[in-house]
């Protein structure tokens, strides 16, 4: 399933280029070609450069997850760090690392067990720290669980 994939788009904001790194690794992943998420890249994007102000606007983080789950996926975001996690657990599996790359951008690698195991970067220097993991997993729409009908929801359940 696994199909490493390197990045496409490389970060510039000198003239205005996100970097496609996150997008590579779904891809990676779920082992599609990076061009089937070309509406997810441009729905990060926008959630991506929202981060960057004072206050990230949160309305875009849920369109980019919306259209993660159109495709038939989820991503379930486990941080080290958090309270609820005293043991440092990481993913089992494959997973998306994310935190400061050595580049002085955030950036995202792909992982297993915890442990990066590709960069999709041209340099190959993956991460100076990792601040979270997201696990990508198939989602399947449940019409009941909201109340509504599957018919509503074109796309999902992948």
């Amino acid at each position: 399933m696994i199909k490493l994939q390197k990045q496409t788009k490389l970060h510039g904001p000198e003239n205005g280029v996100k970097g496609n790194c996150y997008t590579a690794c779904i891809a990676s992943i779920v082992g599609r070609p990076i061009a089937d998420f070309a509406e997810f890249e441009e729905a990060y994007g926008l959630w991506a450069d929202s981060c960057e102000e004072e206050e990230p606007d949160y309305k875009l983080r849920t369109k980019y997850i919306e259209v993660l789950g159109r495709m038939g996926w989820i991503a379930l975001t486990i941080d080290p760090g958090f309270s609820w996690n005293p043991h440092g657990l990481v993913p089992f599996g494959y997973s998306i690392a994310s935190g400061p790359g050595p580049r002085g951008f955030d950036h995202s690698c792909v992982a297993c067990n915890g442990v990066v195991i590709f960069d999709p970067h041209p340099s190959n220097d993956n991460l100076v720290s990792i601040d979270y993991y997201e696990v990508i997993h198939p989602a399947l729409f449940v019409p009941d669980a909201h109340g509504e009908n599957p018919d509503d929801k074109p796309g999902q359940g992948g």
